[in-house]
This record gives structure tokens, sequence and C-alpha cells, in this order.
């Protein structure tokens, strides 16, 4: 890697800072098994997720209900997005991951399915607060493709927001086009007035977003890249960035 001079860390969230398999996968999965009324497997959520244009996930669980319905796993379009059929979906997923209630409370929607062990409550954290202690000499920043009450409920409930004020977080709502797009990427930057930024995630959407913005991009992911756009640092664990951070300033010093 050549860009080594780091003077921001922008981080994803979902794989990255939070452990989400459990949550949004999980509600991928069961909002696709509820609108097929078939099964639907952690490996077919798993393999739609690495498509590039479906780091949403509401667009990853139409595109996987379209593929078992068609065999194309189609990103859905402006018009799709506003259809009744897409905004069924998007009720269900949100009723399984916030429960019922809290969707109820936040949309004002009626809820279509009832569900009391909201899957939000299963995240659990991937960074520890020593290693972000060990960050704090650095901007830091999130750009999350998750709305941006959900994105607040996960940084707060995991104790992130010590290290992430609001005002360095961009979710869905906050800039024009979300990932693998890099609207959100250099809209924080120029925030930070960062020169030498570099992006941290866990999938293909993160690394094309971070190429398109021309950074750096540390692969924390469970998942080999099936593509490598840009310039990519492969890190097994995301606690080790202080670590890799220190041994590219003192082997360029």
């Amino acid at each position: 890697m050549h860009s080594l001079a780091v003077d921001a860390i922008l981080f994803d969230i979902d794989g990255t800072l939070v452990d989400e398999r459990r949550s949004y996968r999980e509600a991928v999965r069961l909002t696709a098994e509820h609108v097929l009324g078939e099964s639907v497997s952690e490996q077919d959520v798993e393999l739609i997720k690495q498509l590039p244009g479906l780091n949403n996930d509401w667009h990853a669980t139409w595109a996987l209900i379209q593929q078992r319905r068609s065999d194309e796993p189609a990103v859905p379009n402006a018009e799709e997005q506003t259809s009744s059929k897409y905004l069924h979906m998007r009720n269900v997923f949100q009723a399984f991951y916030l429960g019922s209630r809290m969707w109820r409370e936040l949309s004002g929607e009626d809820v279509l399915i009832r569900c009391n062990e909201p899957l939000m409550m299963r995240e659990t954290p991937l960074l520890s607060h020593r290693a972000l202690d060990a960050l704090t000499r650095f901007p830091l920043g999130i750009v999350t493709s998750r709305p941006r009450p959900e994105a607040l409920m996960a940084v707060r409930q995991h104790g992130y927001d010590a290290y992430f004020p609001e005002a360095l977080i961009v979710a869905m709502e906050d800039a024009p086009r979300e990932k693998p797009y890099p609207d959100g990427l250099i809209q924080l930057v120029r925030t930070l007035k960062s020169a030498h930024p570099v992006y941290v995630g866990d999938t293909i959407n993160d690394a094309l977003a971070a190429a398109a913005a021309g950074m750096p991009f540390v692969f924390v992911g469970r998942t080999p890249l099936a593509e490598r756009p840009g310039e990519i640092v492969d890190l097994p664990d995301v606690n080790t960035l202080p670590r890799m951070l220190r041994q590219w300033r003192t082997s360029h010093e």
C-alpha cells in the first residue's frame, strides 16, 4: 500500500464494528421465507450479499426473492422501491429487525407480522473499546447503508458514541447514493477535510465504494472478495488495526 500517511479512518458498521449475522442477515432470511413461503438458508443470504449493488439489506432481500422467482437477483429499480410489494417486504423486514412495537412507533405503519424479540438485540460488538482508544489520535467516522435511526441505535448500544459523533456518521439517507457508490465516503472526507483517509469494511460494496472514492480499503470480512478493486489490505481481525497502522508508519519513517 502506498497511501500510508493516514489522517482519518472511516468505518462501515455491519460486519466491521458490529456482528450482524444474527440480526440483519437473519432478517433477510426470515423475510424472504415469509414472502416466498419456502425455506431460505443462511448460505442463500451470504451469496446474495456478495453481489455488487446489494449492500442495502432491503435490496438484498428483494433480490433474493426475485432470484427464487426468476433466477435473476436484480437490484430493485426506483419504481420497484415504491411498489406495494417492496413496501410490504420492507415492513416485514423491519418488524423482524426492530420488533413489531418499535417499528410501529418509528414508522407509524400498520405492522404486518408480530415479532416480540427484535433481532437487533442479538448484535454483538466486533471492534473493542481498547482498540478504538488506540485510534483516537485519528479523526474517526462512519459510512453505512443503515437507516440513520438504526445506525445511531447500534452506535449507542455498544458504547461507540464516545468515539463517533453523530455529525460524523453518514447513513442511508444522508448521501445521494448508497454504496457501492462513493457519495457517502466523499461527503464525510469533505467534512473531515481529510487528505489521506482509509475505509474499513467487510464487503465487495465497501471495497467498490472506497476504490471509487480513491482511498485505500482495509478488508476485515469473513468471506474473501470475488474481485479486488483499488488498493486493498486484508486484515483478519479488525482489532489489530492500531498495530497495522503503527507498522505502516514505522516501516516508512
